[in-house]
């Protein structure tokens, strides 16, 4: 049995609920989604909040699982999101959080700055994304 085959059997028991299913598509994954998260979010509470959230996720939304491609990369899809959210949401806080703080509005400096962590991330995934995509002798170079 190929290893998408398998992915899709593990997918559907468990969304119909096959908690030991669920927990073996946990034990296969969650290392590699961990150091995804540990590397976009920089910090080991943060990508261990991360996981924690894409894994509730991909429970409930298990159903919509549709076998395009492998439950491993629907998984680090999920994840990928899941850390761009949260690095949105606290560079969101950290603006409103600074606002209260400064009289005026903020500066073009400060506009920069408060999406520096989430560009530097996406710069860094489609980095990555483009080295996936190159042949393989070409990826070995990088």
């Amino acid at each position: 049995m190929d290893v998408n085959t398998a992915d899709l059997e593990l997918a559907a028991r468990c969304a119909t609920g096959d908690g030991e299913a669920f927990e073996q598509l946990y034990r296969r994954h969650a290392g590699r989604l961990y150091n995804l998260a540990r590397r976009m979010m920089g910090t080991t509470e943060d990508a261990e909040d991360v996981i924690q959230n894409v894994f509730l996720q991909a429970h409930r939304t298990m159903g919509t699982f549709r076998g395009d491609a492998s439950i491993g990369t629907w998984l680090y899809r999920l994840a990928t999101n899941v850390c761009l959210d949260h690095l949105r949401s606290r560079a969101t806080r950290n603006a409103q959080i600074t606002d209260e703080f400064e009289d005026g509005a903020p500066g073009d400096d400060f506009a920069t700055n408060s999406a520096g962590p989430v560009m530097g991330v996406l710069d860094r995934m489609d980095l990555e994304r483009a080295l996936a995509n190159l042949p393989d002798g070409c990826r070995a170079v990088f």
